[in-house]
């Protein structure tokens, strides 16, 4: 680049060539003036982009500087480092130059500007020139930038697209290792550069594949969630029957006890009319009893007044008969006398019950009696 500078200085109307140098001087304060090494760098880094398309578009008109930074990007990691790459070399014939093969998974890190995408002709004659122009060089296993400081300058070149294809080129090479595809979150992510990142076949097939994934996900949990209401709507359906049922059968079962409880009270209202009549007629019937009893006792009594009256007449009769008679069956009309007073005793007692026709049997004994000692007395008058 300084050298460049100084030549046209030198060599005021010459042809630069780089097949024949002429000598130069440089001053140290030219380059002090000349600025550090990152800002020489990157000054030569746009001088040679904007050559190699000049140099190449006789014979490589399709060539631009858009292409060419590309192709460097692919030397570059996703951290701003620089990335080897392995290439095999053919024998190119005609072509002036071998023609230059990457190994297979390496196209997705040229962004879609690596063979097939782009013919291998031109992609190889571009790393020739870009050789030639000291960015690239060969080392063992292929080739890499010049310079660590050109890495740098390159990330910093890096258009937003750029960054998004080797965001998604990390993340495609992340996801390969574990033989995953790109989740729902990831395409939403990433859907609006699809047309930019399927450039690349094998990105397209595998963002495809992810796409058909995520569909089936989708459509498994969909048929879930339906199959989840499907069942909640036939059990809250058997539930509501269950329910339904229960409540038939409820009412079901209070008309029947409804019926039985009218049943019921009928019976319970006859049971209690007649406990009712039962004890009111067990109540006329104590007191017509009690009636029966009374009127017993107050015979009773009439009747033992009269054996009293009749009694006090015998004892009257038998006390003037023993006063006249003395010594005529005085023991016969005792035991009759003695008898009845027995009699009166027992029917004056109320918790002993006598008929009329024993009493008044007892009575007629006893004046038959009396009668028998009047019929001895008329004998022992007579007999004197």
């Amino acid at each position: 680049m300084i050298y460049k500078e100084e030549f046209a200085k030198d060599y005021p109307g010459e042809v630069f060539d780089e097949e024949n140098l002429k000598p130069i001087q440089i001053t140290q304060q030219e380059i002090t003036d000349f600025g550090r090494i990152d800002d020489v760098l990157d000054r030569f880094l746009r001088t040679q982009l904007a050559d190699i398309p000049e140099r190449l578009k006789e014979s490589y008109p399709d060539v631009n500087t858009k292409l060419i930074e590309s192709i460097l990007d692919g030397f570059v990691t996703e951290d701003g480092t620089k990335r080897p790459v392995q290439v095999t070399e053919e024998d190119g014939g005609d072509k002036g130059h071998n023609l230059i093969h990457l190994p297979e998974g390496e196209g997705p890190f040229f962004q879609g500007v690596a063979p097939p995408a782009i013919p291998v002709e031109t992609f190889s004659v571009i790393l020739h020139e870009l050789v030639k122009s000291r960015l690239i060089r060969y080392n063992e296993e292929g080739m890499e930038l010049a310079h660590d400081t050109l890495a740098a300058l390159i990330d910093k070149r890096r258009g937003h697209e750029q960054r998004i294809k080797k965001d998604f080129q990390k993340l495609y090479n992340a996801l390969q290792n574990t033989n995953s595809k790109l989740d729902k979150q990831q395409i939403i992510t990433y859907e609006r550069y699809f047309p930019i990142l399927k450039v690349d076949p094998k990105l397209e097939a595998f963002i495809e594949e992810s796409e058909a994934e995520v569909r089936r996900k989708e459509e498994a949990e969909e048929f879930a969630r339906q199959e989840k209401i499907r069942l909640k709507e036939e059990r809250l359906q058997a539930e509501l029957k269950a329910e339904q049922a229960r409540r038939t059968k409820q009412k079901a079962l209070i008309r029947a006890i409804g019926g039985g409880l009218i049943v019921s009270l009928f019976f319970l209202v006859i049971a209690a009319v007649s406990y009712f009549n039962a004890v009111e007629q067990r109540k006329i019937a104590v007191e017509q009893k009690d009636k029966a009893q009374r009127n017993l006792k107050d015979s009773y009594a009439s009747q033992s007044n009269t054996v009293q009256l009749k009694v006090a007449d015998l004892e009257t009769r038998g006390d003037n008969l023993r006063e006249r008679e003395p010594g005529l069956s005085a023991e016969k009309y005792e035991k009759a006398i003695q008898e009845l007073d027995q009699l009166i005793v027992k029917i004056t007692n109320s918790e002993v019950e006598f008929s009329t026709d024993t009493l008044m049997e007892k009575y007629k004994s006893l004046e038959i009696k009396l009668e028998e000692v009047k019929e001895e007395r008329n004998l022992m008058t007579t007999s004197r």
